[in-house]
């Protein structure tokens, strides 16, 4: 019997790539004959680099940066054969920023497009994975930082943020700058839409800083610089597939680079290999996992895709949640086995501490439910 191992990382803990090494640890301990293959997984988030480079190789460089609030910093990306992964985390996100520096009104997306202008710079193909932001300006710092030029009423230059999107009078773009950007493709780690109630602004501009007027200030200037966009490059970023992504990054990249959006869960599944392996007879199970499952898992995340993906191929699939909420029990209906580590009510700062162990004994458990369930149905 084999058991495949996909989880993400478990936020603010491990990454996937140490999640599996916890995980095989579990398994072993519950079963050592069980045959083991794991496959770290990333949506687009953060740790997106680490888990192409376990399938990929390449090297890590290093640029020199600006951070969200334009303090100079360095930030990597990975150069892997015919491709460049960027994430904008490592240069534009809230992991950079101490609680009391979140401001999504003034922190910027410039850093990031200073790595990729790096990137772009190479021919390659670029892949941005773009979770973990800590901006909401639509990728204007992106753009200003590869070269698009924003004026203001008064006939000034200037990088906009979301606080000041509405000041936009004009916009000059680069006539190669679109050729480049072809080469781009946008690894987005959820589906909300630009604009509405659960849009950019509304759904994650309050993990940012926003009080309840930033983010109706927001979403007004986000709107405002989608029509302006609108007329200036012929596509509604309203449309485009996951635009409200980090701050609308995606939404404006696509219609100002013709840069393509693809699910980041997609993409690294992909490069995993999970549905050739699937086709193994001897994979009985299959377990995920990420730092905190909720509904929110089944749209474009890990333990959703892999839960789709492994029922297909005929699979039973667990999922270990760091922490699973007791309104979320209807949970327990998708996957055949649902573990916590934890409940709400619990210690947080001993989990932070102990959580490879506290992984470890979680993946022993199910996978000693799943040996007796399965020698109860024989």
């Amino acid at each position: 019997m084999k058991i495949i191992l996909a989880p993400n990382s478990f936020k603010g803990t491990l990454s996937s790539a140490e999640a599996v090494k916890w995980m095989e640890k579990g398994v072993k301990d519950a079963c050592e004959w069980c045959g083991v293959i794991s496959l770290p997984l990333a949506d687009g988030g953060d740790g997106t680099l680490e888990v192409v480079h376990f399938y990929i190789g390449g090297r890590f460089l290093k640029v020199r940066v600006h951070d969200p609030l334009g303090r100079e910093r360095e930030a990597e990306l990975l150069e892997g054969g015919d491709s460049v992964w960027v994430e904008l985390s490592s240069a534009s996100g809230m992991k950079l920023l101490k609680s009391e520096e979140l401001n999504p009104l003034i922190t910027t997306t410039y850093g990031t497009g200073e790595l990729l202008r790096y990137a772009l710079s190479t021919g390659k193909k670029v892949f941005l994975a773009v979770g973990g932001s800590a901006t909401v300006d639509g990728g204007a710092g992106i753009l200003a930082a590869l070269g698009v030029k924003f004026i203001d009423v008064g006939g000034k230059e200037f990088i906009p943020a979301g606080g000041n999107l509405h000041r936009i009078g004009a916009v000059k773009i680069p006539a190669e700058l679109k050729r480049r950007g072809r080469n781009l493709v946008i690894l987005s780690d959820v589906e909300n839409p630009l604009l509405g109630e659960s849009g950019a602004a509304h759904v994650y501009a309050p993990q940012k800083g926003a009080g309840k007027e930033d983010v109706e200030l927001l979403e007004r200037n986000l709107s405002y610089f989608a029509k302006l966009t609108q007329r200036i490059t012929g596509v509604n970023p309203e449309n485009v597939c996951c635009g409200g992504a980090a701050g609308g990054v995606p939404a404006f990249l696509s219609a100002f680079l013709g840069a393509e959006v693809r699910r980041g869960s997609e993409e690294i599944i992909k490069i995993s290999g999970l549905v050739d392996k699937l086709r193994d007879e001897e994979i009985k199970l299959v377990i995920t996992g990420e730092g905190r499952i909720d509904e929110q898992s089944f749209y474009g995340k890990i333990p959703g895709r892999v839960l789709e993906i492994s029922k297909d191929a005929g699979k039973k699939v667990a999922a270990i949640s760091g922490v699973l909420s007791y309104s979320e029990s209807d949970l327990f209906e998708k996957f055949d086995i649902l573990f916590p580590i934890v409940t709400d009510f619990v210690n947080f700062e001993f989990v932070l501490k102990n959580s490879g162990p506290l992984l470890r004994m979680a993946t022993q458990r199910v996978v000693s439910i799943f040996l007796n369930i399965s020698k109860s149905q024989l």
